[in-house]
Order: C-alpha cells, then sequence, then structure tokens
C-alpha cells in the first residue's frame, strides 16, 4: 500500500497557516497591532483595551474562500501561493471593514463621530473636549490626532492646531479643556486598582 505522505500533508497546512496568517497581518497594516485582549462569552466578544473594557459584540465571521485549481498549480506551483495570497488580501479586507464599522459605531455612540466639511480650531477644540485625553507622567497631554485619509483634512487639522497654539483666545480655551481632562485622568488615576 502506497503512502498518503501524512507527514508532508500536516506540514504543508501549518506552513500554509503560518503562511496565511503573515500574509492577513502584512494587509492589516497598522491595524494589526492595536493593543486589545478578547474574551469570549458565548455568542459575544468583549475587547479589553488598555483603558479597560469597551463595547461587546456579537460574532460577525470573515469568511473567504477560493477554489484552487489542481491543473493550474501543476502547470505552476506558485499559482497555489498566489491563490494564498487573494485569500488573505480578502480576510484582511473584512477584517479591516468590520473594524471601521465597529469604530464608527462606537463612536456615534459616544457622540465622538465627527461628520465635518471642514477643519478649523473650534472643530479641533470640540473634539477634544469629547473624547478622553490622556496624560504622561509629567503631566503632559497626549493629544490625539484624526483618523482620515483625505489629504485635505490632514492639512486643515494640523493648520488648526497651529492656529490654537498661536491664538491667545483659542489658546485659553484649549486650557481649559487640558484642565478639566486633567482633573478626568487624575481622578480616574487615583481610584485605579492595581492588580498582578
Amino acid at each position: 500500500m502506497l503512502s498518503d505522505f501524512v507527514l508532508v500533508k500536516e506540514h504543508l497546512a501549518t506552513q500554509t497557516d503560518i503562511f496565511l496568517s503573515t500574509l492577513i497581518d502584512e494587509y492589516m497594516g497598522p491595524l494589526k497591532i492595536i493593543p486589545k485582549r478578547d474574551i469570549v462569552e458565548g455568542e459575544t466578544l468583549a475587547h479589553y483595551v488598555d483603558e479597560g473594557p469597551s463595547k461587546s459584540v456579537t460574532f460577525k465571521n470573515a469568511e473567504e474562500s477560493r477554489q484552487i485549481d489542481i491543473d493550474k498549480i501543476k502547470e505552476n506551483p506558485l499559482h497555489f501561493w498566489i491563490e494564498i495570497s487573494e485569500l488573505a488580501k480578502g480576510m484582511a479586507l473584512q477584517r479591516i471593514t468590520l473594524i471601521f464599522e465597529f469604530l464608527e459605531s462606537a463612536t456615534r455612540e459616544v457622540g465622538t463621530h465627527q461628520q465635518i466639511t471642514e477643519v478649523t480650531p473650534q472643530v479641533v477644540l470640540d473634539m477634544w473636549r469629547k473624547i478622553d485625553i490622556h496624560f504622561d507622567g509629567a503631566g503632559n497631554p497626549d493629544l490625539p490626532g484624526i483618523i482620515s485619509f483625505n489629504d485635505k483634512t490632514n492639512q486643515e487639522f494640523a493648520a488648526s492646531v497651529a492656529k490654537i497654539d498661536t491664538d491667545p483666545e483659542l489658546q485659553k480655551k484649549f486650557r481649559e479643556i487640558i484642565a478639566i481632562k486633567k482633573q478626568i485622568w487624575d481622578d480616574r488615576e487615583s481610584h485605579r486598582k492595581l492588580v498582578d
């Protein structure tokens, strides 16, 4: 009786999984490094990020399937890896879409979603007023930016921040926001439970 190459098939399956996971991570880009711990409870998934628990969500499957033609692989063995690469791209696209749908839903829910046509200093101040701001050990704010894939928006944001830095009236509003956020930060940090 001829061997059906069980060990070879197992090795190929393992290496294919590793290759697929690596490709998915590459296609995910910086989104793959979002720090989180997933806690599965029944049919829901709760994400725990550095700041604590976030919204629990029901599972959404990210599935991708491809039919690999054995005749094409016989003609060109690299065809197998090309198909795996396309599979990884499809999986990453689905995951990225789910992440942005989740982010949009969460920001709308807590009121930090901004649908704007122009980024002005007032829009930036309003954004900072609505969101959590973290502070370093020296008490300096770690001000977040914006998520935008539009060069015009990014330029307007940078110009607005620069104007806040130079305009005395805007600086006063900024300092008021930071003072409130620092108090909230200090209160939260003083009540934090440290665990091993």
